[in-house]
């Protein structure tokens, strides 16, 4: 079988979890015997290829011509959504005061409706346009190959359409976690990934401070974000560590010596960095929203984004307990990219 990837043209510029899912990806289904291309070219010759699979993007225009290319050549596609609804993370950062009232004194979903209501009202045309565009993406693809049966429930939700699915789980390079981990920890938190919003760094940096908690966050931050940078300010204020983004090799050694890996984000699906540092050895805090509770069940501890006391708890909690293999166990045995690139390969059958 002949495969070609479509990629974001700005990959070599805009790194990702994308790009991992990607090319790590694309490296394991080739060694199941795929024969496959890259390219970013939405006018590229794909004549001789059995399929073309894309990844979605927030580029949705250009996502919308690479579907337009394999469908001039009449090719099936196959549909990698990366998806989650962000109507939580938007109440969560809301700055619109009335929004924020609402979720003070009515709750989260009453919140969601009414931002919505809100944004109807404002007529967010650009919205209106990527969500139309998004939604014709997921109806037009031949398969979905969303990474939880959470995510494409979200999808059908979200979008209120049915589409034919396989679920190709996330994964992990598990060569580079052969060695033990030691069961005894340095007591400190840590945490992966870009500092945002998103990610909820603020809240997470607070709980760390009011527990009295070392804190070390790896990860890259846009300096033109305010968020970001009055996060590192106050990093530096409480004599926490903040270390810029480092080659992946290069993280194990973090994976394998802090207590706990936390990750408070407003969503996670389930969080490349959660699955690393759960094969180090590492005790989960994980947010409760988004797929994760479909990868780690009761092996980690959750936590509501929402919540600052939620936080601290589920700090408190796995910082206490003692370190367990169960986890890590579960994750190199079945959470590899052989395991992926067979899932991948299963949902190219029914399409091909």
């Amino acid at each position: 079988m002949k495969v070609l990837f479509y990629v974001r043209a700005n990959n070599e510029k805009v790194k990702g979890g994308d790009l991992i899912q990607v090319y790590k990806t694309g490296e394991a289904i080739q060694k199941e015997g795929i024969t496959l291309d890259y390219s970013s070219n939405p006018r590229a010759d794909l004549s001789g290829y059995d399929l073309v699979h894309i990844f979605n993007s927030p580029r949705f225009e250009e996502t919308k011509s690479f579907f337009d290319n394999a469908k001039k050549y009449n090719l099936p596609i196959a549909f990698s959504t990366i998806f989650w609804s962000k109507d939580e993370l938007a109440v969560g950062i809301a700055k619109n005061r009335s929004v924020e009232f609402v979720y003070r004194n009515f709750g989260v979903e009453v919140a969601k409706k009414y931002r919505k209501i809100a944004k109807k009202i404002q007529t967010n045309f650009k919205r209106e346009k990527s969500f139309a565009i998004e939604k014709y993406l997921l109806q037009r693809a031949d398969i979905l190959l969303p990474n939880s049966k959470g995510e494409m429930t979200e999808i059908e939700k979200t979008f209120k359409i049915k589409n034919d699915f396989c679920v190709v789980r996330n994964a992990v390079d598990t060569s580079l976690f052969e060695k033990v981990p030691y069961k005894n920890r340095n007591n400190y938190v840590l945490s992966v990934g870009r500092v945002e919003r998103r990610k909820n760094t603020l809240k997470l940096i607070q709980a760390c401070r009011e527990l009295g908690l070392e804190l070390v966050l790896v990860g890259g931050y846009d300096e033109n974000d305010e968020y970001a940078t009055d996060c590192l300010d106050k990093v530096r204020a409480y004599g926490q560590t903040y270390i810029a983004n480092v080659e992946q090799k290069e993280l194990i050694k973090y994976y394998y010596q802090a207590k706990v890996h936390a990750i408070v984000s407003w969503y996670e699906t389930p969080g490349l960095a959660s699955l690393e540092a759960a094969c180090g050895g590492c005790n989960i805090v994980t947010t409760d929203r988004g797929s994760t509770k479909e990868y780690f069940g009761s092996l980690a501890v959750y936590c509501d984004p929402f919540s600052q006391e939620s936080i601290e708890k589920a700090l408190e909690k796995a910082m206490k307990a003692p370190i367990k293999e169960e986890l890590r166990n579960k994750i190199i045995k079945n959470y590899n990219w052989r395991g992926a690139a067979l899932d991948t390969i299963k949902g190219y059958n029914r399409i091909k």
